[in-house]
């Protein structure tokens, strides 16, 4: 058993030089003496920040590995947000280039017959025959 890292045949030392050096009737009212100085010493400010202090020193190696993780981490998840928003910007194009080809094969029966379906035979003249050339005046 340990208090404070005193075993107990320390303790039992220090115990023992205490009452040599008080003698029995001066021990009880140093004890109070001592309590009273290390409650007072535990309460104050500064006694506070040392012990926060050497506990932030403590963690210091650990708070470290977690805050460069988390920077490797933030700059690694905004790359892949990038390469997200780069692939649904060209899956999105490619959709919309699919839709318009889609349109364009797929027009309804009335465009159908409005534009020719070959379109070398809108192209070409249309041939008559001597017959119908003497008919119209010559």
């Amino acid at each position: 058993m340990e208090i404070l890292g005193i075993g107990i045949p320390e303790l039992l030392l220090i115990v023992l030089l205490i009452l040599v050096l008080f003698g029995p009737k001066d021990m009880i009212a140093t004890g109070r003496t001592l309590g009273k100085w290390l409650n007072q010493l535990v309460r104050s400010p500064t006694y506070k920040l040392l012990t926060r202090t050497g506990d932030e020193l403590k963690n210091l190696p650990r708070n470290l590995m977690r805050e460069t993780n988390l920077e490797e981490y933030k700059k690694e998840m905004q790359q892949i947000g990038k390469d997200l928003n780069n692939t649904t910007q060209s899956i999105g194009g490619s959709l919309a280039r699919s839709f318009d080809e889609r349109k364009i094969f797929e027009q309804p029966a009335s465009d159908a017959k409005a534009t020719p379906a070959d379109p070398s035979a809108a192209t070409t003249p249309e041939i008559t025959s001597g017959a119908e050339k003497t008919a119209d005046g010559e």
